[in-house]
């Protein structure tokens, strides 16, 4: 149930707040945009929607208009991580899905927590969707650990409901660190190299999927022909980029211009939050990004890991209505 492109004029940014290590902000904020590139936070950069089940922390917020329904969809990571207990997140913590619905954007249901992990698996974190149109179903890809361990791969579940969910599968693997891959000068490489954060949006007819290398703290892009399986590399390390996380890909309204949102957070990056690069068609499909200025772009205070969906005119002033700002940009 898309709607038409041309009946989109603005985008809508949900996302959660990092002040600094021990203080992230764990509810979920919302920004508008009428380019892509320049977002206002509503409410004034206070919460949109606070979790108040599970740890009642709400991290890596995920929201899109179902394909299937009409409805929207906001995903959550259920995690307070503030005690920065990473190890034991990783091994035994979140392994739960915080799940609301809407019809309008502005009035949201109650949280639910579904289950999404068995008992092989350690956590589920940062929750990302791709319509599989040969299934007729959302495949929800998310990021876990094998059970006990800091051993993360991505894995999916299937649902068109997002109330019952398919067993978890294994997306992307970890692989066995044969080149002594590591982050840094100092200490030794892991055993094994490890994947999480991916994301996969269709480009004519493909799909590229954007997913962190979590040992040496990049982006690489891959392409298939199906949601699921057979993909091949096309960028290792795109656009360079390292100490970042949190890929989340767009494409700009009538434009032939593709945003990706990276989450820096170490090294080079240590710090910056979400900060954009842009490609066109072509450029994409070879993993090529150019890294904007920060002239050219504007985000929240201390927003973090999300995502960017396209709204109406309409869906655009009742979200202003509802949580106004001091600053907005009509």
């Amino acid at each position: 149930m898309e709607l038409e492109k041309n009946l989109y004029t603005g985008y809508l940014y949900a996302y959660f707040r990092w002040i600094r290590p021990g203080q992230d902000l764990q509810q979920v904020y919302f920004a508008l945009s009428r380019d892509g590139l320049h977002f206002v936070p509503l409410n004034n950069n206070r919460p949109i929607i606070e979790a108040t089940l599970g740890t009642k922390g709400i991290r890596d917020p995920h929201i899109f208009r179902s394909e299937l329904d009409g409805k929207f969809y906001l995903l959550g990571t259920d995690l307070d991580a503030n005690k920065c207990k990473w190890h034991e997140y990783m091994a035994y913590g979140s392994k739960s899905m915080s799940i609301w619905q809407s019809d309008n954007l502005v009035d949201w249901g109650e949280q639910s927590l579904a289950v999404i992990a068995d008992e092989t698996i350690g956590c589920v974190w940062a929750p990302k969707v791709c319509f599989d149109k040969e299934q007729n179903k959302y495949a929800m890809f998310f990021s876990g650990s094998e059970a006990g361990t800091t051993n993360l791969k991505v894995w999916y579940v299937y649902t068109s409901d997002f109330v019952s969910f398919t067993k978890p599968r294994v997306l992307i693997d970890k692989k066995e660190n044969t080149s002594k891959a590591k982050w840094g000068k100092i200490g030794f490489a892991k055993k094994w190299i490890t994947f999480i954060d991916s994301t996969t949006v269709p480009v004519e007819g493909s799909y590229y999927r954007f997913t962190k290398n979590e040992v040496l703290k990049t982006i690489q892009c891959e392409t298939s022909n199906h949601v699921i399986a057979d993909y091949t590399m096309v960028e290792p390390l795109v656009a360079g980029e390292r100490g970042v996380e949190g890929p989340c890909v767009y494409n700009l309204i009538e434009q032939d211009k593709w945003i990706l949102l990276l989450d820096g957070h170490l090294g080079p990056n240590s710090g910056k939050g979400y900060f954009p690069l842009s490609a066109s068609t072509q450029e994409l499909k070879k993993g090529i990004f150019h890294r904007l200025s920060e002239k050219d772009y504007t985000f929240p205070e201390g927003c973090k890991h999300g995502s960017v969906m396209p709204v109406t005119q309409d869906e655009y002033e009742r979200l202003l209505r509802r949580w106004p700002s001091d600053v907005n940009d009509n």
